[in-house]
């Protein structure tokens, strides 16, 4: 973590390292963290047009910290977000299914 947070600090404006860091916190279950810091990731995508590709997998990064966390509103528009940028994504779509399997379960 703290050779990530070394990146973050070399490129405060990296979308790519950003989107890198909430994965290494998903992979910790700080999934808290992980949905601040895909937020920076996604401000950062929006900002530098030239970083718009990392915009779909922050999302999609976004939408399983969420997912973890339950809040599967949340999580959902994250993906379905991510699908109107790259339509057929397997990932997303899986996590969508995952989504609905969970609100199916009594």
């Amino acid at each position: 973590m703290e050779l990530l947070g070394q990146i973050e600090m070399l490129a405060p404006a990296s979308a790519l390292a950003a989107n890198e860091k909430g994965y290494a916190l998903n992979r910790l279950s700080r999934f808290n963290e992980a949905i601040e810091t895909y937020q920076v990731a996604l401000a950062l995508t929006t900002k530098f047009a030239s970083q718009a590709y990392v915009r779909p997998m922050a999302l999609r990064g976004l939408g399983y910290a969420l997912g973890e966390l339950r809040r599967y509103d949340e999580a959902e528009q994250a993906y379905r977000d991510s699908l109107a940028i790259e339509p057929n994504n397997k990932l997303a779509l899986g996590e969508l299914d995952y989504i609905r399997h969970q609100r199916s379960k009594p």
